[in-house]
């Protein structure tokens, strides 16, 4: 049997983001050279979550799935500690074998009689999360700078803007549609997260 040594492993967590009372299932995926054009390997492997807690994939295949309920909000940074090809057999390689996941908490249920936010109450920023493979990924947050409980509704419009002010070409896609890059996603409630934050979203 042909072994197949320094195939690399890759993890996916099909989202870049979560919420505490849902479960994340994680993806991961062996190949001859890591080309999404190669036939995917069958594979185990055991997933640290980044939370203190890990799990074993049940069987061999391709791609192994993992799955896992994150009980606190935060950004965890998943990884493949250990994995086997299963036929051919080899030996992976798990330089690239982790990913980012950023979680939120779920609001409780009496959020839902929140007032609607008013312009004055949210502050708008950006982190950029860096780009891979043509694409760049930004997290936009929506904080709620008030002393008052607020809440927002669906997901922000955006327009692209040139350095000298001009508005630029952009297509925006619906989360509730999804993309190549991010699975469809609704809208959901999220609570107060460092320093009174009360939304996210990703783009």
């Amino acid at each position: 049997m042909a072994s197949v040594p320094g195939s690399p492993i890759l993890l996916d967590a099909r989202s870049l983001f979560g919420y505490t009372d849902l479960r994340i299932t994680f993806k991961v995926d062996a190949t001859r050279t890591g080309s999404a054009g190669d036939t995917p390997l069958p594979v185990s492997a055991t997933v640290d979550f980044g939370d203190g807690s890990s799990s074993a994939s049940s069987s061999c295949d391709a791609p192994a799935t993992v799955e896992h309920v994150y009980s606190r909000a935060g950004h965890y940074r998943p990884r493949v500690t250990a994995a086997s090809i299963c036929q051919p057999a080899g030996a992976p390689d798990l330089s690239f074998a982790e990913t980012q996941l950023l979680i939120f908490a779920s609001a409780p249920a009496a959020s839902a009689d929140w007032p609607t936010c008013t312009t004055f109450q949210v502050r708008i920023t950006g982190q950029n999360l860096g780009g891979a493979m043509g694409t760049i990924g930004d997290l936009v947050r929506l904080q709620n700078v008030s002393s008052t409980e607020c809440q927002l509704d669906g997901s922000p419009g955006l327009q692209l803007i040139a350095a000298d002010g001009r508005l630029l070409p952009t297509s925006v896609i619906s989360p509730s549609d999804g993309s190549m890059t991010f699975p469809a996603s609704s809208p959901r409630r999220v609570p107060r997260l460092q320093r009174q934050s009360i939304g996210s979203g990703q783009q």
